[in-house]
């Protein structure tokens, strides 16, 4: 943000990759920023902010001020986000604003997907069944797991039946139509 709100002409994108968890953005050429928002996914998530800070022009590193969120709960520095357009956004203090070269932020992203946990289900049974485990233990491990997929899955039911899910949809649509 350069003091007109945020907007689409002073932006830079990653991709968030499953595994990566540093995101760094060269600032050099951009001026005048007051406020960076850091969209970390485009889905609903839980998102534990491990560090976030900004490089100077003298290898100085400022750690960021958060100022706002649209974390649904935010408790012990992990963000839940029960929406798909996640929002962090820190302070950048007059007296370094024309200092800044970079910013990097350090997450732990763990996304809201049920896909992903029935495949992670999928995969145990597999094993389960590959090792021929006997029957008492199958049936131990195998009740967790579903007692795992059933909260998972209630969880992500939540999300999809909130409010700011339903309200949202007409913009999804809109953006899967642009991308």
């Amino acid at each position: 943000d350069n003091g007109q709100d945020f907007n689409g002409e002073q932006y830079s994108q990653q991709n968030a990759i499953v595994g990566k968890n540093s995101y760094s953005f060269n600032l050099e050429d951009l001026s005048g920023i007051t406020r960076l928002r850091l969209d970390p996914i485009n889905q609903p998530a839980k998102v534990k902010l491990l560090s976030a800070y900004a490089k100077l022009d003298n290898d100085e590193n400022y750690s960021l001020e958060l100022v706002w969120h649209n974390a649904n709960l935010y408790e012990s520095e992990v963000f839940d986000f029960k929406h798909d357009d996640p929002q962090v956004v820190f302070n950048i203090p007059e007296d370094i604003q024309a200092r800044l070269v970079s910013v990097e932020f350090v997450v732990d992203i763990t996304p809201y997907n049920k896909w992903e946990i029935l495949a992670l289900l999928s995969q145990v049974r597999n094993k389960l069944h590959a090792k021929d485990l006997n029957h008492s233990n199958c049936h131990v491990l195998l009740a967790d797991i579903t007692e795992q997929l059933a909260q998972k899955t209630k969880e992500l039911d939540d999300v999809y039946n909130s409010k700011s899910w339903k309200l949202t949809a007409p913009l999804r649509k809109i953006l899967k139509l642009l991308k």
